[in-house]
């Protein structure tokens, strides 16, 4: 028995960069803690030799426990190299004066090959959450995203084998449902993305990233389910999972988007990437400002943020809360009506895709009057040619309990050279209705073909009836 350093182990350390330091004993796990708190003291104490009286690693994690030892994570940026290279014998000495006999100083094999069979899985359920920018670029604090972290490894968990595998800094590290979290907790607060995965690698894979870029001012997730030919009724099933999930953590979130992808690319990555063709993406603003701007196409489930277009100046006066805290519904629509037809023109025509436009700018304006105490609830329906939102506001009810007033809303396009879609829509209204157990509802119908009448004229309400007897208020715009 003997305390050994990994051949190579600092040939697979980066200098100024972050660095895992496992140690790996049978001994009794309170004595090797005991002897790495040590370790640990002494590498808080290294720094650059320049008398200006800083010292110590800019980052260096608590002790995590693992399967089989202890973890630290360490950035040495700012230490002299030749300190850096001390430090594996540093660690060997303190395991050695603390009484162990049987250790291995190493780092986490990084992920492999096996990982490119992973993002090959096909079709795959995906998910996205963003919570609010942290401090210079917004309100929130500047903390390592554990929110999302916590939703990642109860998403991952649903599956209770394999044993999870963590990814930190691309270094794969086996754990267990016990320790996955606090394994992982860590990282974060240097600004790494973590990973969570479990899969047999040939089959199908659930998993999980999370990250806090810039020092946590950007805390973004994501989660994936794929495999070969999954079947569509699993994949619906994840879907309606994730969704559920993000609704879950919606209080805490600024924007969220569920889809199906064609397979799962960049699993292991936190962000949405756009994968729009390269002739539409051209004036597409990057995904790091997904919350304040960008509005991916095609995602079958979203949360908005109010964000996306703030800039249109906040609600409107005449558009306010029920003294209740309930949404005056009626006022609201008509508010919309005057702001379209006053702006719907000009904005159409300067989006860079027109027909999205008036869905993109409504859902922005109802996210303008929930801000702050409502959520707003999207589904896209996928080759039906429609966009469906529900409201969600909490208010006060008379007896004073908490309740939650819900409006829904179909949103339709008429299209050159397709029929009025207003038939369509009821029906396809009727449906959403039907599932969210409404009696009432909004369709609106924006009208986008160019013989279409001016927009002050054409803007307009009326009543109608869907198939089954329910009552709708119709918006053309």
């Amino acid at each position: 028995m003997v305390v050994s350093v990994e051949r190579d182990l600092l040939a697979r350390w980066q200098n100024g960069s972050n660095v895992l330091l496992r140690v790996r004993s049978p001994e009794d796990p309170v004595r090797l803690r005991a002897a790495l708190t040590a370790a640990r003291r002494e590498i808080a104490g290294l720094g650059p030799d320049t008398g200006s009286g800083a010292a110590g690693p800019a980052y260096l994690s608590p002790l995590i426990a693992v399967p089989d030892g202890q973890l630290m994570i360490v950035d040495f940026n700012g230490v002299p190299p030749a300190t850096v290279r001390a430090v594996p014998e540093l660690v060997a000495r303190h395991l050695t004066d603390g009484g162990i006999r049987d250790a291995v100083v190493d780092t986490p094999q990084r992920i492999g090959d096996r990982y490119a069979t992973v993002t090959a899985f096909a079709p795959a359920a995906r998910a996205w959450l963003r919570g609010p920018l942290g401090t210079p670029f917004g309100p929130a604090p500047r903390d390592a995203p554990g929110y999302l972290l916590d939703a990642v490894v109860e998403w991952v968990r649903q599956l209770p084998e394999p044993d999870p595998i963590g990814v930190i800094v691309s270094m794969e590290l086996p754990l267990t449902w016990s320790t996955v979290g606090g394994a992982l907790m860590p990282a974060l607060a240097t600004g790494s993305s973590v990973a969570v995965v479990a899969s047999d690698f040939q089959t199908s894979a659930i998993a999980g990233a999370v990250q806090g870029r810039f020092g946590g001012t950007v805390p973004q997730a994501s989660l994936t389910m794929a495999g070969r030919g999954l079947p569509p009724a699993a994949l619906v099933a994840a879907m309606v999972h994730q969704r559920e999930l993000v609704r879950a953590y919606a209080g805490r979130l600024v924007w969220a988007g569920v889809t199906a992808s064609p397979d799962a690319r960049d699993t292991l990555s936190a962000a949405w990437n756009d994968r729009e063709p390269a002739e539409r993406g051209v004036n597409r603003p990057p995904g790091d400002r997904l919350a304040d701007v960008l509005v991916p196409d095609g995602m079958w489930y979203q949360i908005l943020s109010a964000g996306h277009l703030a800039r249109l100046g906040g609600p409107p006066p005449e558009a306010h809360p029920l003294p209740d805290g309930r949404i005056d519904m009626d006022k609201l629509l008509r508010s919309f009506a005057e702001f379209w037809r006053e702006n719907g023109e000009i904005l159409a025509i300067s989006s860079t895709y027109p027909e999205a436009a008036a869905q993109l700018v409504m859902m922005a304006y109802l996210h303008r009057i929930v801000n702050g105490a409502g959520f707003i609830d999207r589904e896209y329906g996928v080759g039906r040619r429609r966009v469906d939102l529900l409201i969600r506001q909490p208010y006060a009810a008379a007896d004073g309990s908490r309740d939650v007033q819900r409006e829904a809303l179909e949103l339709k396009v008429w299209r050159q050279g397709r029929a009025d879609p207003l038939a369509e829509g009821l029906a396809q209204l009727d449906d959403y209705l039907d599932r969210m157990e409404l009696s009432t509802g909004t369709l609106v119908v924006f009208d986008t073909r160019p013989q279409a009448a001016p927009v002050h004229e054409r803007t307009a309400f009326s009543q109608q009836t869907t198939p089954s007897g329910r009552a709708v208020t119709l918006l053309r715009a």
